[in-house]
Order: C-alpha cells, then sequence, then structure tokens
C-alpha cells in the first residue's frame, strides 16, 4: 500500500521563506552600514522645505500627519544656514546603553554625530536605507528646559520593502537613563556620524 504524503502546513512552508526573509534583511542592513554616503545641507533651506524634500509618510508628533508637525519640528529642529556645507555620513551601530558612554565612543572614532539637518539631507537623498534601518541623529538634541533631563533627537524609520513605500520622520528621547521606544531593536538601529573637523 502506498505510503500518504501530509501536505505541508502554512506554518511549515512559511518558516523557511521568513527565516531566509530574516537573514536577507541582516545581510542588506550589514551591507548598508558598511558604506558612506556623500550629502549636502543647502544654504537658505528651512527644516520644512527638508522635511518636504523627504517624502516622509508619517511621524509621531501630534496627529502623525507631516503637515500638522511642521511647526513642532522646525521649533525644535531648526535648519541655518550654519548648517549648510558637504559631508560623508558613516553609519554605525550602537554599542553602548547610555547617551553619555555613545558620545564618547563617537568622539574617540574622530567623529560627531550628526545634526537634524544633515540627517535630513541624507533621508531625501537615501530613503532605501531607511527600510532596513532606523538611522538616528544625536547632533540636535532638543531639551524641553532646565527641569527635565529628556532630550530628544530626529530618526528615519521605516518598513521593509514587502510592506510598501512606508517611511517616516521620528522624534525619540533619551531620559538620562534610558531611551526611548525606537532603541529596542538595536540590531536595526544606526547612528549616524560624520568625520569631526
Amino acid at each position: 500500500m502506498p505510503r500518504l504524503r501530509v501536505a505541508p502546513t502554512l506554518a511549515q512552508l512559511a518558516v523557511p521563506f521568513l527565516l531566509s526573509l530574516l537573514r536577507g534583511e541582516a545581510g542588506k542592513r550589514e551591507k548598508l552600514s558598511s558604506r558612506e554616503y556623500p550629502i549636502t545641507v543647502h544654504p537658505f533651506q528651512t527644516t520644512a522645505q527638508m522635511v518636504h524634500a523627504g517624502n516622509y509618510a508619517y511621524t509621531n508628533l501630534n496627529s502623525g500627519e507631516i503637515s500638522d508637525s511642521m511647526s513642532m519640528l522646525s521649533e525644535f529642529f531648526p535648519v541655518s544656514s550654519h548648517d549648510a556645507a558637504s559631508v560623508v555620513i558613516k553609519l554605525i551601530p550602537i554599542a553602548s546603553s547610555g547617551l553619555p558612554q555613545i558620545l564618547r565612543e563617537i568622539q574617540a572614532r574622530d567623529m560627531r554625530p550628526a545634526t537634524a539637518a544633515e540627517l535630513l539631507a541624507f533621508g531625501s537623498k537615501y530613503p532605501e536605507v531607511q527600510r532596513f534601518l532606523t538611522v538616528v541623529a544625536l547632533g540636535s538634541r532638543y531639551r524641553f528646559g532646565p527641569a527635565t533631563q529628556n532630550e530628544y533627537f530626529l530618526c528615519l524609520e521605516g518598513m521593509l520593502p514587502m510592506y510598501g513605500d512606508y517611511r517616516g520622520l521620528v522624534v525619540d528621547y533619551w531620559n538620562g537613563r534610558t531611551f526611548g521606544d525606537g532603541f529596542q531593536e538595536k540590531d536595526n538601529v544606526r547612528l549616524a556620524v560624520v568625520a569631526a573637523h
């Protein structure tokens, strides 16, 4: 009597596919992290113009709509003519769990954290990167008055290409002890840095 073959379940079929997808995603992250990214911040560009050029789908401020959050973004992360420059951005992984240690490690590499203006220029020129990585600019941190320890900074985040072109410009924070939600999956987070002059 011939043996009956049992058809594989959907879960059995999905596991190898998902594993290969995750391996491919990790490889893509490493490849993107090893590159250098030349960018230019043009003089007289405003925060609003740079955000518009990035064509972001969402933010975590206000209603989640970029248009509703533009005044807050412009207030917290203003772009001035002093930001105008051509630099090369590198993406480095997070090695420490605290902001002071991270800043010391960046300085030890003879680098400095990218500013908000540099991150916005990066986001508009290299949109594919944030589909695989959350990219963070610690060079422009905002604090709501001297009474709070919370320091806020800009991040580019997105979803894998299979979910569509869904890229966001979000604000995360350091509260003196821990980072916000965007830092929970450190494998996906890269710090945008440039050479210190």
